[in-house]
């Protein structure tokens, strides 16, 4: 959801939700809702999607590395638990805890890892651009 450190971004632009994410992070949590997993500080994401999300387009958990256990144990818990069904990653490791948690891995190219790193981790599908995001999410809410 954020872009990547090496990006261009101009001086004044923050780092924060990317403005092709919002609609349709509204329409899951309408819908189904999601989650976000992070290894970042709760209250430091929490900041960075509060300034970029109107409240109902808010997570529904926000499980970060303030709560104890792995990202894979996070992520089982939401697939027992809650029914999820994927994982939203930038990394080769965010591809490994998806598949360890039974998870489909969906690795974003625009992260932090390069598209190389992504496809060496095997995930289920890469998307190229915060559009190519976007319309997954509007077709898992349609």
């Amino acid at each position: 959801m954020a872009r990547r450190a090496d990006c261009p971004v101009r001086a004044n632009e923050p780092h924060g939700v990317i403005g092709e994410t919002v609609g349709p992070l509204a329409e899951l949590a309408a819908g189904p809702g999601y989650t976000v997993v992070t290894g970042s500080h709760h209250t430091t994401v929490h900041g960075l999607l509060a300034r970029d999300l109107p409240s109902e387009a808010m997570p529904r958990m926000l499980l970060s590395r303030d709560k104890p256990g792995s990202k894979t144990d996070k992520l089982r818990l939401l697939r027992t638990r809650h029914r999820a069904t994927a994982y939203v990653g930038d990394t080769g490791s965010d591809v490994r805890h998806a598949h360890a948690a039974c998870l489909t891995a969906i690795a974003v190219a625009y992260g932090y890892a390069s598209r190389e790193d992504l496809a060496a981790a095997a995930p289920d599908r890469i998307l190229s651009t915060p559009d190519d995001l976007a319309a997954y999410c509007q077709a898992r809410t349609a």
